[in-house]
């Protein structure tokens, strides 16, 4: 990323913000008392499960609810170091997040030319609250952001080996484990990939050998899943259920809802009572009866659906304030929160946090809009290119979106693409800052 030999003033800046940012994390994870919760919860259970040698399990019942890849990766490492606290837990974030910052050291040098332009995206990555606080949690978020952004880092060396590809490829398996929706990631690199070369042999040629190692590492782990439900479920079976919660007549909020607050049709009753299935329990053979009413509800109301898409964006992307004291900040005991003076803190660091976020998906917003016609030219054209920097965080933004959109949106999951936000708004900078003509051209290539 940095050859000594090439190294000045900026390059030991980069270091010291580094060193720094890692400080701020350490300390943060020492001096502010979190504890898991709900989904984390069970991430930690079937973590200290694969330590133990018991498998994917929660209390020896096989685990199939949400991915494993965070699960696993924890669980691994709590086997190699032969301990599984919540302690532990949280330096094993911390070894991830660094990771994370000096991959995005490497993204910031591939996408943007104007080295203050670069400063400012690290900056956003080494101290944007969001990126600090979570590793108070253990939960996917920043383990599957690191994943993200390496995939991101080595797709833009345009220099790719059939070696890049094969890591890339199993990168691209380790975070469709984490997050079930990326298994459809390899459509995107494609289209990635073809936008930039218009070269369909070498689109086809490269997606087919990173297909391989997702192949490989996914196949395993759904044949386990077909073994331990009894049913064809690639990563998880959990979409039906969220896409259920999400999308019926009494959700008027876009987030997750009690199932038992819903009233159920006749025909999902007796289709349940089929399989030996009550209404309200979650098992693997009854979700497709459950994404089944949900897709008929968002058939029989496109209006509806569509606000409670709309509701369920802006939950993510605008309405950020309190994610952070009610994941990573939850353990402070009572008598701290009656102190008025500490919660007017808490607040302030609240409000601070949602509103970087909030320019972060403004901007973001507005880098796709600004680049719609581009992208349309380039997918339309036999010949239009588009360069790395506008199709990675095009597509993946938009991606994301849609993915929201339809199942379920809260705060914390903006999380995985704040990195590709951060990109959005530095594209502007970029545009602003640049000087001469021949940088505007370099962007817009």
């Amino acid at each position: 990323m940095f050859k000594i030999k090439e190294m000045n003033k900026y390059h030991y800046f980069i270091i010291s913000l580094f060193l720094l940012a890692l400080l701020i994390r350490i300390v943060w994870v020492i001096m502010i008392p979190s504890f898991p919760i709900s989904d984390f919860e069970q991430y930690y259970n079937v973590a200290k499960s694969v330590s133990e040698g018991k498998g994917f399990t929660v209390d020896g019942v096989p685990y199939g609810l949400q991915g494993i890849g965070y699960p696993a990766a924890l669980g691994l490492y709590f086997l190699l170091t032969n301990t599984s606290s919540i302690e532990s837990a949280k330096i094993f974030n911390i070894v991830i997040s660094a990771l994370f910052m000096i991959i995005n050291i490497g993204i910031a040098n591939k996408f943007f030319i104007n080295n203050r332009v670069k400063l400012i995206y690290i900056s956003i990555i080494f101290f944007l609250p969001n990126f600090i606080a979570y590793n108070n949690v253990l939960g996917t978020e920043i383990f599957f952001a690191c994943t993200f952004a390496t995939i991101v880092y080595i797709q833009v060396n345009v220099s790719i080996k059939n070696w890049r590809l094969v890591i890339l490829g199993a990168l691209v398996g380790i975070a469709t484990l984490t997050k079930p929706q990326f298994i459809v990631y390899p459509i995107l690199y494609a289209l990635i990939l073809w936008l930039y070369t218009k070269d369909l042999k070498k689109t086809v040629k490269y997606t087919l050998i990173i297909l391989i190692p997702i192949l490989a590492i996914i196949t395993p782990y759904s044949y386990r899943n077909y073994k331990a439900f009894d049913r064809i479920i690639p990563v998880s079976y959990n979409s039906g259920y969220v896409m259920y919660l999400n999308n019926n007549d009494v959700n008027i909020t876009g987030e997750w809802i009690p199932i038992t607050s819903i009233p159920p049709s006749e025909k999902l009753i007796k289709d349940l009572e089929k399989i030996g299935v009550n209404y309200g329990e979650i098992s693997a053979i009854a979700e497709p009866l459950y994404k089944k009413e949900a897709q008929k509800w968002i058939l029989a109301h496109p209006i509806e659906f569509m606000k409670l898409g709309i509701i369920r964006l802006s939950n993510t992307f605008f309405n950020s304030k309190s994610e952070i004291r009610e994941w990573a900040m939850n353990g402070y005991p009572e008598e701290k929160l009656k102190s008025l003076n500490f919660l007017r803190a808490i607040d302030v660091f609240s409000r601070v946090s949602a509103n970087l976020i909030l320019i972060l998906s403004i901007s973001s917003i507005l880098f796709l809009i600004f680049n719609l016609k581009k992208m349309l030219v380039a997918l339309f054209s036999k010949s239009r290119k588009l360069a790395y920097n506008i199709s990675i965080p095009f597509l993946n933004i938009s991606f994301f979106f849609s993915v929201y959109f339809v199942y379920e949106g809260q705060p914390r999951y903006n999380f995985p693409v704040l990195f590709l936000l951060a990109m959005g708004f530095c594209y502007f900078v970029e545009i602003i800052m640049s000087s001469n003509q021949s940088t505007l051209r370099k962007l817009n290539q």
